[in-house]
């Protein structure tokens, strides 16, 4: 009869350590020290806090004064960027931002108006006067620093002491150093900007009177040239409009190439010379007198000399000297009544209202007064193709030949080597990265696949084979399994020259008291066997033994 004996789960290490081979023991060990090795690398990621940036740009007495903060609170941090950037736990970024704000950390390194917060009562005017000059260069300078592109400052206030004599007073005075941000650059209107900013917040400073620097020595606005500083700033704009200029006629020029030609077979640049002098004319024109025209006033005289033979008539007085229709008068005697020598003369004097045209013309900034176009076309030798594309170059950006605008066509091949050789190597590129792709998957399937061979093979090789107990053992196999028991405990010396192969030995010639001692050591092994790995099953049996005992 045959009994299943040992599942592998029943077995201990020791039995399943000596039953694998020395490759199959390295195996195992490798991949058991990478189980252990990955556990605790999981153990260690999950366990560390993720750091964030607390404070970045930071000076080192302000960095050295947040380390004591965090080192006494035992707030666990990291330093990088040589020093400038402090990180925290993520979990915890906000409360220690808080928590320095409160002790003026970081303090930036500048003090404003809250310098008066805990003034003394005995300061003298003196004093006072230096801590308001602090305080007021410390406020100007946060607000500096403020600005997008400025990442710290430092304003320097010069107050003269004032005088009793108007003409011996000195202005104030002040220099204004920025420190930029990586990359940011101010333009001439933020310059001017903080310039009008601290000459309106110190008394009796003007812009003539401040300087502006930068970190590396440059002058962004000095004393001298600030009062040409809205000059300076209207030429940039005027050279800003010009650019925009010749960048809005190269692009309607170069889409209608691209559309006839196609792409990257033509290109086009504009120079535009214009006028930025500004016009003032007054103009006042007089008209003449028209008919219609208002009369201001009018005068008429008429003189009369009477000659020989002129009969004088008329009724004396007033009334014959007055104009009537009834009564004629003096001034309106006939000339035959004049007599030989004579006369009546005439004067008419008219005022009329000055009639006139005053015009005040400014004339327009930003004239065009000449274009210069350039049109290179790749390798077009047909004149009649050229010709077409200048007269619709022509059309289409409004080129004025009286006011002397040139404009030229040339084709020349291109050479687009340059071109090619930046498309051949990003391609290679691009072919080189993908490879670098499936050899990095295929490097990771190919370990996934050998870790599941090592796995199945090592479970394979713990799988152990069921042992037989017969009840009739065979008596050669036993003796050989107790002297090699027997050699081990050196319980018995077997020569060395004895050939143990089963056909040397043959036909066994034991007593009864050999095989019954045998098959005793066989039994008794098996039995201790079962009684180390599965003593339930001994129990059984010894069960089942006492049971026939007691029915004999």
């Amino acid at each position: 009869m045959t009994q299943a004996l040992l599942p592998m789960n029943d077995l201990q290490l020791p039995a399943l350590w000596s039953q694998l081979s020395v490759n199959r023991k390295i195996g195992l060990g490798v991949l058991v020290a990478a189980a252990v090795a990955a556990a605790v690398l999981f153990a260690t990621w999950s366990q560390t806090p993720d750091y964030v940036a607390a404070f970045t740009d930071l000076k080192p007495e302000d960095g050295a004064a947040i380390v004591d903060y965090l080192k006494e609170n035992n707030i666990s941090y990291q330093i990088s960027d040589n020093g400038t950037t402090i990180k925290v736990p993520g979990a915890q970024v906000h409360e220690v931002r808080l928590a320095l704000a409160s002790k003026g950390l970081p303090g930036k390194g500048t003090v404003g108006f809250e310098l008066f917060d805990n003034a003394p009562l005995g300061m003298t005017d003196f004093t006072q006067q230096v801590n308001y000059q602090r305080a007021l260069e410390g406020e100007l300078a946060r607000t500096i620093a403020s600005l997008t592109a400025v990442q710290s400052a430092r304003v320097h206030i010069v107050i003269p002491q004032p005088t009793l004599f108007t003409e011996e007073e000195k202005p104030s005075t002040a220099s204004v150093v920025v420190d930029l941000k990586p990359g940011q650059k101010l333009t001439a209107g933020q310059v001017q900007a903080i310039s009008h900013l601290v000459s309106s917040a110190v008394e009796g400073l003007t812009p003539e009177n401040l300087t502006i620097v930068d970190m590396e020595g440059n002058v962004l606005a000095d004393g001298s040239a600030s009062a040409a500083a809205g000059g300076v700033t209207y030429t940039q704009s005027q050279l800003d409009a010009q650019r925009a200029y010749e960048r809005d006629l190269e692009q309607r020029l170069q889409s209608m190439l691209d559309n006839v030609l196609g792409p990257d077979k033509a290109v086009v640049r504009i120079a535009a010379q214009m006028n930025w002098d500004q016009v003032k004319t007054e103009k006042e024109v007089f008209l003449p007198a028209e008919e219609g025209s208002v009369i201001r006033s009018a005068r008429q005289t008429t003189e009369t000399q009477l000659g020989e033979g002129a009969n004088v008539s008329g009724v004396p007085g007033v009334p014959s000297n007055v104009p009537d229709e009834a009564a004629p008068s003096y001034q309106t005697i006939p000339l035959d009544q004049l007599g030989t020598n004579g006369y009546q003369r005439t004067d008419l004097i008219t005022n009329y209202e000055v009639s006139r045209a005053v015009s005040h013309i400014i004339s327009a900034t930003g004239t065009v007064e000449r274009l210069s176009v350039s049109i290179l076309v790749n390798d077009i030798t047909d004149p009649t193709q050229l010709d077409t594309i200048q007269r619709a170059a022509v059309a289409a950006i409004g080129i004025d030949q009286a006011r002397g605008d040139v404009l030229t066509v040339t084709s020349m091949p291109f050479d687009r080597t340059f071109y090619a050789e930046q498309q051949a190597a990003m391609e290679e590129t691009q072919q080189r990265d993908f490879y670098f792709q499936i050899a990095r998957w295929g490097a990771i399937a190919l370990a996934v696949i050998a870790l599941f061979f090592i796995v199945f093979r090592t479970q394979r090789s713990l799988r152990m084979r069921p042992v037989e107990i017969v009840d009739e053992p065979d008596a050669r196999l036993a003796l050989l399994e107790e002297m090699a028991r027997m050699r081990a405990q050196d319980e018995y010396e077997i020569p060395e020259d004895a050939d143990m192969d089963m056909v040397s030995i043959g036909p066994p010639t034991f007593s009864e008291e050999q095989r019954a001692a045998v098959e005793k050591a066989q039994m008794l092994r098996q039995l201790q066997l079962m009684s180390k790995n599965r003593p339930e099953s001994l129990a059984q049996i010894i069960q089942f033994w006492l049971s026939e005992e007691g029915n004999r």
